[in-house]
């Protein structure tokens, strides 16, 4: 199976370390810069919860600077655990949820239900707003009049008046 003992976790071998040398995650995380979420996960022996597994054996090498145990061996048990965990994985046989869908189709079915509900919005709001102004009537009478002629000013139509008198001068 594997040529290291089992207890012999990168995890557990970070956390006793940790607690022999009287720290805590908190005081670990401020002195490497590693989130605490991360110490909790690598701690537990979780690798996949933290980002990438470069992440992780860069956090695996800061925490053991920390707790005084030599980082390549820890990196080295890392290793070999993932290793085995990859080979084992491959060797089980796929069992389908059947509670859920894989977390990626799960994703693309709530963007792509988003999106259609979104572009539904859209649209209902373009043709209540078009259908709305192509039937408004242009007066609020209903039997709407021609529109009435309005004679203009006397000086704007060139200076006489409807009666055809001359109108008088603008004052100033």
């Amino acid at each position: 199976m594997s040529d290291y003992i089992e207890s012999e976790t990168p995890g557990r071998l970070l956390a006793a370390a940790r607690v022999r040398a009287g720290l805590t995650l908190a005081e670990v995380s401020t002195r490497s810069r590693v989130p605490i979420a991360a110490l909790e996960a690598i701690d537990a022996d979780d690798h996949r919860s933290i980002a990438a597994p470069v992440y992780v054996r860069g956090f695996v090498r800061l925490y053991a600077r920390e707790v005084g145990l030599d980082p390549e061996r820890i990196v080295g048990l890392l290793d070999r655990a993932v290793a085995d965990r990859m080979v084992h994985e491959a060797d089980a046989p796929a069992l389908p949820d059947a509670g859920a869908p894989p977390r990626g189709r799960r994703t693309r079915a709530l963007y792509s239900l988003a999106g259609v509900a979104l572009l539904a919005g859209l649209l209902l709001v373009l043709f209540s707003v078009s259908g709305s102004s192509s039937h408004r009537p242009l007066s609020d009478a209903p039997d709407a009049e021609a529109p009435r002629v309005v004679p203009l000013p006397a000086e704007v139509s060139g200076g006489s008046t409807a009666d055809g008198a001359a109108a008088a001068p603008a004052e100033p």
